[in-house]
């Protein structure tokens, strides 16, 4: 959370000249309702489920798809993503990423540092897993500048 995913996403897709999709946005649009409802009303366990049915049944196109902070680390999601394409972990300094997202509304459970600090150690592991690691404490230029050279390294 807060390491620009969708900033970062949205940009490399363009340079690529690929679609942009956020899995939240896409749960969102097929539930009809916020990721904040959705926890409210039918829990995370749902909502879980509902990432996991999104990235089985994800379109079969090449694009570059920004995933919420918590979907690798449910259900084995993350050795899924990494089946169906490059997995990056975009990571930052915690005290950065927590300032980006302590404002929002859409966070209520973390309110302070130190809750941040402890969702972030209980997810690294997960993180970690991913096919590549990339420094998010770098300009947008540089991040989107690298991961375009090592996509096409990749294809």
């Amino acid at each position: 959370m807060g390491s620009g995913k969708s900033t970062i996403g949205s940009a490399l897709a363009e340079m690529l000249n690929r679609p942009f999709l956020d899995t939240d946005i896409e749960i969102e649009r097929l539930e009809g309702r916020s990721v904040t409802k959705i926890f409210e009303e039918s829990g995370e366990v749902y909502f879980r489920e509902k990432e996991q049915e999104w990235i089985m049944h994800m379109p079969n196109q090449s694009a570059v798809v920004a995933c919420g902070g918590g979907l690798p680390c449910f259900y084995d999601n993350i050795e899924l993503l990494k089946s169906k394409g490059m997995v990056v972990y975009l990571e930052g300094k915690q005290e950065v990423l927590f300032e980006r997202i302590k404002n929002t509304s859409q966070r209520p459970k973390l309110r302070t540092l130190l809750d941040f600090e402890h969702l972030l150690k209980q997810r690294k592991s997960y993180y970690e897993k991913a096919h590549v690691k990339i420094d998010a404490n770098q300009s947008l230029r540089n991040i989107c500048t690298e991961l375009y050279a090592l996509i096409q390294l990749d294809q």
